[in-house]
């Protein structure tokens, strides 16, 4: 009976993630931290009285002293609603998340323009300006610690009308960074 008792609790145990101890259950797997947001920001760009034809708008995340760049992004309104996924499968990521966690407060650029080459808005900042501590705790001034597995871009909104020969825009999004603290 204490034996079924043993087991029938690292069972649920390890099933509610509850700690087992070693001499009750061998199989239990030790406890795994979980990818989660642990920082975000919003941005709202805008621009008008661009002369011409546009349909796309090109969103640009860099740090500015390096110009390493996370995100180059072609973006049109049908992506409204899209997440972009930057990982280490990309080539810019490695050099981006390096600057991101070295403990130094960098200055970080946002910049959304019109594509090809029209106007736009962006604004650059100290990183703690756009991290503001992080979701999991005090992170200032960067993410220094923090394993970043990803950063997503999600397009909430992009909306790009012509108005008496020129092109205005308005766009929307979220930069989360996704990883373990």
């Amino acid at each position: 009976m204490r034996i079924v008792l043993i087991v029938l609790t690292c069972v649920i145990a390890c099933g509610f993630a509850i700690s087992c101890s070693d001499d009750d259950c061998l199989t239990c797997p030790p406890p795994q931290v979980q990818e989660q947001p642990l920082a975000q920001f919003a941005r709202t760009e805008g621009y008008e009285n661009q002369a011409g034809n546009f349909f796309s708008v090109r969103i640009k995340i860099f740090y500015t002293a390096t110009s390493d760049t996370l995100s180059d992004l072609l973006v049109s309104e049908a992506d409204v609603g899209s997440t972009f996924t930057f990982t280490a499968a990309d080539p810019r990521f490695s050099k981006f998340v390096a600057l991101t966690t070295n403990g130094v407060d960098d200055r970080l650029s946002v910049s959304a323009m019109l594509d090809p080459a029209g106007g736009g808005s962006g604004s650059s900042g100290s990183e703690s300006n756009y991290y503001q501590g992080g979701l999991t705790g005090d992170m200032d001034p960067d993410l220094a610690g923090a394993e970043i597995t990803s950063i997503l871009l999600h397009l909430d909104r992009l909306v790009i009308f012509r108005q008496g020969g020129t092109t205005r825009f308005d766009a929307d999004f979220r930069v989360v960074y996704m990883g373990k603290p």
